[in-house]
This record gives structure tokens, sequence and C-alpha cells, in this order.
């Protein structure tokens, strides 16, 4: 038998046998290091080859490990002693199965790396050995025919030692299959824990991105709620200042994403308008139409009715003569103060704050560093839309019910002059208007006669020569601190 083994080894191309044996080292070398280079390329370009990469490797592995094996036993008719028995289960489980090892680094899906490893498993254990009935060297007659020569002898020497043999040559025989096939089961196990934890990772992930966008949705819209509350309360140029004073001086504020931390911040801006603006800047504007509105009988039916209902009938009132204001981009609402109602247009308080000359000064008191001079760019139609406001006020006040059960009827008085706006109070700081021409405005509305509107001299001369209203000339009328002044009437379309 030494003889046989001999000449059967030496007769072997040793050449051929070098290269096939190398073949598999090549693949390994190669194939493995070139594809993860790629992989990691792919998965930093986050490209849908990532996933493709690792499953065009391993298959082109088994593939040239198949081949190679095929082709291995088919050119020997007989191996070496230590691979007599099941020598395609060792070659397979210790030397090609290993770089399958690695599926433990590529973190590949579950259904990938089983689609992977069940590829292995038919071409290594079934596929293969098949080519070459290496399952059919497995019984125990085949076993122990195929001792080895070196303890042939001592193995058959009796029933004992041939059952020992037999026994310790079945679990060689077994061993490389089973460990290969316990491999796999275990790459497996592993590749479904891992992708189980991505997919808890994924979904905590996404969880976090949605309450994160979420959370930065609700911030974007407080924000934006904020602003039209400050554009609701001051005209753009001071609600700009506003807001930049709000972005400098409230970054600090506790609480930022809290609904404490927002109105935190709403009463810091409040107070930055009455420590800020309110002591810094005074605006001169010229040419201003200034209306006041004031209730007929007021006084008597808030005697007579309940305080709610005077508020829920001064709310409808109100909100229908903002409803006019917002109709016109030159009015303004300046307040409400009991039952008076206070429009002013033309104070173009733009966002461009366009100064037609500003002085700086400083009173006595320190509180006013800066006054600017604003001119109205058109005095004929800022009175016009006032004026147009006071009619329809007038048609408004009509339709609206007081709780009396009786139709409100106002009065209107306009005036147009010079006059100056600012911020004032620290506590709930308003944005009012000051000087000659807001008295003599309201001077005229309460002059007037019921239902009707009384404009200043000053005013009809801006509106006299406009086809859309029709005056009458009512006279001298006294008017408290004024003296004497030419008043005109608008004539009602009734």
């Amino acid at each position: 038998m030494v003889e046989e083994y001999k000449t059967e080894y030496k007769t072997e191309d040793p050449l051929r046998s070098a290269w096939i044996a190398t073949i598999p080292s090549f693949v390994l070398i190669a194939l493995f290091p070139l594809g993860l280079l790629v992989w990691f390329w792919a998965r930093r370009k986050e490209s849908t080859w990532a996933l493709l990469i690792p499953q065009v490797c391993f298959t082109c592995f088994t593939c040239t490990s198949s081949a190679v094996l095929t082709n291995y036993f088919q050119s020997r008719s007989w191996g070496g002693w230590i691979y007599r028995d099941n020598e395609w289960g060792h070659l397979i489980t210790f030397y090609f199965f290993l770089p399958y090892l690695t599926l433990f680094a590529w973190s590949l899906p579950f259904a990938m790396t089983v689609e992977i490893l069940f590829m292995a498993a038919i071409a290594f254990f079934v596929i293969v050995p098949c080519l070459f009935q290496g399952y059919d060297d497995f019984s125990i007659q085949k076993i122990q025919q195929t001792f080895p020569y070196a303890i042939e002898d001592e193995c058959n020497q009796s029933e004992a030692y041939l059952d020992a043999c037999t026994m310790y040559f079945t679990v060689i025989y077994l061993t490389p299959i089973l460990l290969g096939l316990g491999m796999m089961i275990g790459i497996g196990a592993s590749s479904w824990y891992g992708d189980q934890q991505s997919r808890a990772s994924w979904i905590n992930r996404k969880v976090v991105q949605a309450l994160t966008q979420q959370r930065e949705q609700a911030l974007v819209q407080d924000k934006e709620e904020q602003k039209q509350l400050i554009h609701s309360i001051f005209p753009p140029a001071i609600a700009k200042e506003v807001i930049a004073l709000q972005k400098e001086d409230l970054a600090m504020a506790d609480g930022y994403h809290s609904l404490e931390g927002s109105l935190n911040r709403m009463e810091l801006s409040l107070q930055a308008i009455a420590g800020g603006i309110g002591k810094t800047v005074a605006r001169l504007h010229m040419n201003v139409t200034i209306l006041f509105t004031d209730i007929v009988g007021f006084t008597a039916m808030s005697r007579v009715s309940l305080p709610y209902e005077v508020m829920e009938f001064l709310h409808k009132l109100f909100v229908r003569f903002d409803e006019l204001v917002d109709r016109d981009s030159l009015l303004w609402k300046v307040e409400t103060v009991g039952d008076a109602f206070m429009v002013a247009g033309g104070l173009d308080v733009s966002t461009d704050d366009s100064e037609t000359g500003s002085v700086s000064q400083t009173s006595s008191a320190g509180t006013i560093t800066k006054v600017i001079s604003c001119k109205v760019k058109d005095e004929h139609n800022s009175a016009e839309a006032v004026v147009t406001f006071g009619r329809e006020a007038l048609r408004v006040a009509r339709a609206v019910t007081m709780p009396t059960g009786q139709p409100c009827q106002i009065r209107v008085g306009t005036h147009t002059g010079d006059v100056c706006s600012g911020v004032v109070g620290s506590k709930m700081p308003r944005y009012c208007l000051f000087g000659d021409t807001v008295n003599t405005a309201s001077r005229m509305e309460s002059t007037s006669q019921s239902g009707r509107m009384q404009v200043s001299a000053e005013t009809h001369v801006l509106v006299a020569n406009l086809d859309a209203f029709c005056w009458e000339e009512r006279g001298e009328v006294e008017v408290k601190g004024k003296g004497m002044m030419k008043t005109y009437l608008l004539i009602n379309d009734e």
C-alpha cells in the first residue's frame, strides 16, 4: 500500500497541483479586500450598490471555490492518510469556508446573509460532494476499509479495537460537516440579532428625527405667531425694531424650548420695547389724518346693561371696524379707549423707515436720544382712505344692535396735521400718537352730530375735489381750546 501511495503521488503533475492549490488564495486575497474597498466607498456615497457588492463578492467566491474543489478531486485518485476520511469536508470547513466568517463584519441584512449562506451550503455540502460521491464513502463498512495503513493492523486485532477505531474515524468524518453547518447557523443567528438591533436603532432614529422636526416646526410656528402678534400691535418699523431687540436680548432666556420660555420671551420682548425703543426714538409725522369715532348714548346704555353685554357689543362693532382698517394699507388702528376708536392715515412707518431728516437730541430726562422726521408720501390718498373708513364705519355701525335693542349710532371726527409717535410705558407698553392734531381730531368727533362725520378745514382741502364725497359746510363751530373753527359734514349716502 505504501508503494501504491508513492507511485500515485509521484505520477501527479506537481505544477498543476500547485496552480490549483493557489487559486483559492488568490481569490481570497484579491476578491474580498477589493470588495470591501468598493463597499465602503458605496456606503459613504449612500449608493444602492452597497448591498449588491457583498452579494457579488460571495457569489464569485462560492462559484470559484466550488470549481476548484471539483477540479481538485477529479485530478486526485487518492489522498494522504490524514485526509483519507472525508477529505472534502476538511477542505471545505477549515479552508474554503473561513472567508464566510467575515459576514460578521459586513453588517448585511438578515435576508441577504441567509441567501449567501444558503448558496454556500448548497454548493459546498450538496453539489461538490455529490459530484464525486463524497457521501457514498460514509458507511461503517467503508470507514473500516479505509483505516490509515499505519494503524490498520492495530485496529483489526480485536472487536473492541475495531469498534473504537470505527467510532473515532466516524467522528472525524462528521466533525467538519457538522462544524461547517454549525458556523452557518451561528452566522445566521448573529445576523438576525444584529438586524433586529439595526431595525430598532433605525426606528428610534426616525422617531427622534420626527420629534426634532416637530419641535422645529413648533418653534417656527411660535416665532411666526410672535411676529404676527408684534405686527398687530405695532407698525412695521416699530415691529422690526422689536424683533431685532428680541434676537439680541432674548437669546439667553431660560427655557427656550418650553411654553414657559415662550412666555418669558414675550414678556422680555415687551420690556425691551419699553426699555429700548420708547426711550430712544420718537418719530415726527407731517400731514397725518386722524379719525375718532364715538358711540352716541354709550353712557346711558352702559348704565342699564350688564357689563358683559357691553363688552360683547363693543367687540362686534370694533371687529367690523378692524376689517375696514385691513382693507387699506394706508390706515393704522392706533387704539381703542372705552367706546372711542382711533384711526390714523399716512403714518408711513414702513420697514424701510424712510427718513426725510433725522435730528439727534437728548431731552432733560435723557429718555429721547433720536428724533426722526417722516413726511407722508401722499397726504391726499391718506386723507381719502381715512374719510372712506369713516363713511363705511357709519354704515357698519347702523347694522349693529346695542344691548338696549336700538341700532347703534356713532359720531365721527377727522383732522389733518402733524403728530409725534412713539412707544410709552414700561408695563403693557403702547404705540401712541401725540400732538395738537390728536386733540383737534377728538374735538371734531365730540362736536359732530349723531350719525354724521365732521372734518376740519385742513382735511376738507385734501378731499374736497374728490367725486366720491359730498360735503355740507357747517360753518364756524366752537371747539374747546381752539376757539371757532370752520368745519364740514359729510353728506351720507342713504
